[in-house]
């Protein structure tokens, strides 16, 4: 036997049924034992547990070992046999099974004779020692264990110490103090009783009340999460982020990403902000842990509320009962914007079929719902994973149908992830290409993260291109994030850095912040900084916010309040000074309110005070009701519409969105439309959109142009093939565009690469600027750099700027556009009809605040803009970035308009 191969099972206990209690006990002992952690230390190559355990449960009751148990011997590394007077003598069929199974485990390889761990168990100290031996254990001459002499606990203890290679009495130093301790406790319970009492009460105890463990980080296996690398009490304290394990009656039943306090919190460093913040198990009892024992997990978020349920029919598949969000998740999102480019959908995956090896996941498979294969929202079918020892992800593939390596819409095909070796960090993601090359991930905006560690926290996050240079994380706009901490791991500040390794401001207009807690480790103050340290309002109007919480009957509420750079109370730009947030005992939203600085009921932007949130038995948000400043209800003026109901099929997907005004009634919202009506494919993908009038008449959306449309997807890669307008009678029609039907084409990395238009006759046509098809260009980031239009001959014409026009686009490092250039059908310098040069050049100040706009003419020479009534526009803004004053000057030079005058 192979001594590198993977075991399925470290050890197989071989008895007779007779002593199958004593066996069970073993099992017991086995199954739940964790190596302590100043072992771990001391021995970090070991595993810290002897898991999983065979035992089988039936009598053997034919002429030979059956296949079944000759697997699991194969498998097995080591082999427990109970020694007794049962074992040792031959059933009333004339067997011995016990010295069968002996024999052939140790004919499976030579050294498996040493893998043999006797445990004699005897009915008193005067038994013959040999009269309980199976005849292979005496010819071997292996030495038992006994029980009588060295009690079951000590001889427990010392089959670990066999099977971890480690000094008996090394281990038993700290298995003897715990079982002390649990003496101990037992004697406090139970009082002075008998010995068989404090033994009884003993195993309630061990059974009824609940164990915590800490660990670094944990994997799934057999659908269960498993811990990986414990923590000490100490250890704890100092981090950030703990997983808490709560095990009772030997089964773990919940796991909490937490705080050195214990507080739940959002673990939102890279690959970690996938996981839940806890998660519940249920158990089937007929079955073991490996034969698909979990029943169901569930996901929550912080306020406590279910996130999505995980029911497992076996082993091998996983259904999805409840998801969150689904409230429109599903509608491609520009079903209300009309047709056009950068089509998104997010497809609702019911079910995955898993591909296993010694528990850990190996390939993944969509499913839907009548169980056809389906894509995720990236465009693939599955993944292929690869585990390292500890059962950590160290490589995902993603894959078409028939398994083939495809790339994402995202532009990868995979990502590899790097673990420290001391405790299994992460510390590197790389997305990569079907070469194992680095790769620019156009979702992220990098190839490459680094992340460094502190005493268990993350330190920093770096992000690098597919050449290993610094770039931009897409979300954040930075290069670089550090982390500060105080003594109890909390996070107290952040800073951001650019590719200059110098201080520079994030997507909200901050270069740092820092942050205050509360003894529970909850965040109570925030505050922004520019580069020099100064509080800072960034892009949100406001440089700290405080937040509140306050116990309610059922639930909680919230509230933030903010405040200028000079400590007063300030409105933030969207129009408050105050939010309340009312959560119910669920962890959901039910009801948000704002307020002014003098805690008066105000309005948002969009003319609303107060928005109340209603939700169907199964989670899924059902309905949306705006209101003023006096309760009444109200119109929300960017929609139009008072209150939205949504209507639910029974996978969960939205089939009905209506809208209602102040009276109640049934109303059209701003785009003249009182009902959406959707229909889903087997995929969990849009395939239908209606609209209809307060009547239920269909009716024509507006800003769309046609009452109904239909989309179709590719079968290959489930991307968007093409989507064809109807009006009222359901005949074709020509949309806002001027055509009645747009199809799509896909470059390798997925992104649009050409919009073809289609007239009611499903044949290509001009749209109503006079274009067949448009051509999108990318950069090596998958920025959009411009549009090329053709007409029907494939020519080359002149697009207007709501189009996108023949722009060739250039970025700086911070992605703010520097350069506009427009291009004539031939390739020449053009002139944008819409602005009246060729070239628009942008500046901007170090902390890439907007400063400057200059128009040029074909010749690259400065020259007046038709539209703008001038060669060039400069702005001076305040740390908020927003216009103090701004002045404008010809082609010369001239001052033609200065603000301040």
């Amino acid at each position: 036997m192979n001594q590198s191969r993977v075991y399925k099972y470290f050890a197989f206990i071989s008895y007779s049924s007779k002593d199958a209690a004593f066996a069970e006990k073993v099992q017991r002992f086995l199954t739940y034992f964790k190596l302590p952690n100043r072992l771990c230390k001391k021995y970090p190559e070991k595993p810290d547990n002897v898991r999983p355990i065979y035992r089988d449960k039936t009598d053997l009751v034919i002429d030979k070992l059956n296949d079944s148990l000759k697997n699991a011997l194969e498998v097995s590394k080591y082999l427990i046999v109970i020694c007794s007077e049962n074992s040792a003598k031959p059933n009333e069929d004339g067997k011995n099974w016990i010295d069968e199974e002996v024999r052939t485990f140790i004919s499976l390889a030579p050294e498996n004779v040493h893998r043999v761990i006797p445990i004699l168990l005897r009915n008193d100290k005067n038994s013959e020692v040999w009269d309980c031996m199976p005849p292979a254990v005496k010819e071997f001459g292996l030495l038992a264990a006994d029980v009588q002499v060295r009690g079951e606990q000590r001889v427990f203890s010392d089959v670990v110490a066999k099977m971890l290679d480690l000094g008996p009495d090394e281990l038993w130093d700290w298995v003897g103090r715990e079982m002390r301790r649990k003496k101990i406790i037992n004697r406090i319970m139970c009082g002075l009783v008998t010995m068989l009492t404090i033994g009884g009460g003993y195993f309630a105890w061990d059974y009824f009340v609940p164990k915590v463990s800490y660990y670094a980080d944990y994997v799934e296996r057999y659908n269960l999460p498993v811990g990986v690398d414990p923590l000490t009490e100490d250890e704890v304290k100092t981090r950030n982020i703990v997983y808490r394990f709560t095990e009772q009656g030997y089964k773990l039943r919940r796991v909490d990403c937490c705080n050195s306090v214990g507080e739940l919190s959002d673990n939102k460093y890279l690959w970690a902000r996938f996981r839940p913040v806890s998660m519940t198990i249920e158990y089937r009892d007929d079955k073991e842990i490996e034969q698909g024992g979990v029943e169901k997990v569930m996901h929550y978020n912080k306020e406590g509320k279910l996130i999505r349920t995980y029911s497992y029919d076996n082993l091998n598949t996983i259904r999805f009962e409840s998801i969150d969000n689904k409230d429109g998740s599903s509608i491609p999102t520009n079903a209300m914007e009309g047709l056009g480019m950068n089509v998104e959908w997010q497809p609702y995956i019911p079910r995955n079929v898993v591909e296993r090896k010694d528990g850990y996941i190996q390939k993944r498979w969509y499913k839907s719902w009548n169980n056809e294969p389906c894509v995720d929202e990236y465009g693939v079918w599955g993944v292929v994973y690869e585990q390292n020892a500890k059962g950590q992800v160290v490589k995902e593939r993603y894959v078409d149908a028939e398994g083939n390596i495809i790339r994402t819409r995202q532009g990868v095909c995979g990502v590899n992830l790097t673990y420290s070796k001391d405790r299994g960090y992460l510390e590197s993601v790389s997305f990569v290409d079907e070469k194992n090359r680095l790769a620019m991930n156009f979702g992220e905006m990098y190839a490459y993260a680094k992340i460094q560690w502190e005493r268990g926290n993350v330190k920093s996050i770096s992000v690098y291109d597919a050449a290993m240079v610094p770039c931009l994380d897409g979300k954040t706009k930075v290069h670089k994030l550090v982390f500060d901490y105080d003594h109890q791991g909390n996070n107290t500040g952040q800073s951001y850095y650019g590719v200059d390794n110098k201080w520079c401001y994030n997507v909200q207009g901050i270069a740092s912040f820092s942050q205050a807690f509360n003894n529970k480790g909850n965040v109570v103050k925030q505050i922004g900084y520019n580069e020099k340290k100064e509080r800072s309002a960034g892009y949100v109007g406001v440089a700290e916010i405080r937040y509140e919480e306050e116990l309610l009957e059922k639930g909680k509420v919230i509230r933030a309040t903010y405040y200028g750079v000079n400590g007063e109370i300030r409105r933030r730009k969207e129009g408050f000074a105050l939010l309340e947030r009312y959560i119910d005992e669920k962890g959901r939203l039910v009801k948000e309110i704002v307020r002014d600085e003098k805690n008066d009921r105000c309005f948002h932007v969009n003319l609303v005070s107060e928005s109340r949130y209603h939700y169907t038995p199964q989670g899924n948000l059902d309905e949306v009701s705006y209101f003023d400043t006096k309760g009444e209800p109200c119109v929300n003026m960017a929609l139009g519409v008072s209150k939205i109901k949504t209507i639910y099929n029974h996978e969960g997907l939205p089939e009905r969105r209506i809208f209602y005004g102040k009276d109640g009634m049934r109303c059209l919202n701003n785009e003249g439309v009182a009902e959406i009506r959707q229909k889903y494919n087997d995929r969990g993908l849009v395939e239908e959109i209606f609209f209809f009038d307060t009547n239920e008449n269909p009716c024509i959306d507006t800003s769309l142009g046609y009452a109904k449309a239909v989309y179709q997807y590719f079968s290959h890669n489930g991307f968007l093939k093409s989507v064809e307008c109807f009006d009222m009678n359901n005949q074709r029609c020509l949309n806002k565009k001027g055509v009645s039907k747009v199809g799509y084409t896909y470059n390798v990395k997925g992104l649009v690469k050409e919009e073809i238009s289609y007239g009611t006759d499903n044949k290509p046509c001009l749209n109503i600027d006079g274009v067949a098809m448009y051509e999108y260009v990318y950069d090596t980031q998958g920025r959009f750099k411009g549009t090329l239009g053709r007409d029907m001959k494939g020519n080359v014409v002149l697009l207007p700027l709501s189009t996108g026009g023949c722009i060739k686009n250039k970025y700086n490092d911070k992605n703010s556009m520097l350069e506009s250039v427009c291009y004539e059908a031939n390739g020449e310098l053009g002139i944008n009809p819409e602005v009246g040069c060729a070239i628009v050049r942008h500046e901007y100040d170090t902390n890439n605040r907007h400063v400057k706009i200059s128009f040029f003419n074909k010749e690259n020479q400065p020259c007046m803009s038709s539209t703008f009534e001038c060669a060039e526009m400069r702005f001076v803004r305040d740390e908020y970035n927003n216009v103090l004053h701004f002045s404008t000057y010809d082609e010369k030079g001239n001052c033609i308009y200065n603000s301040d005058k």
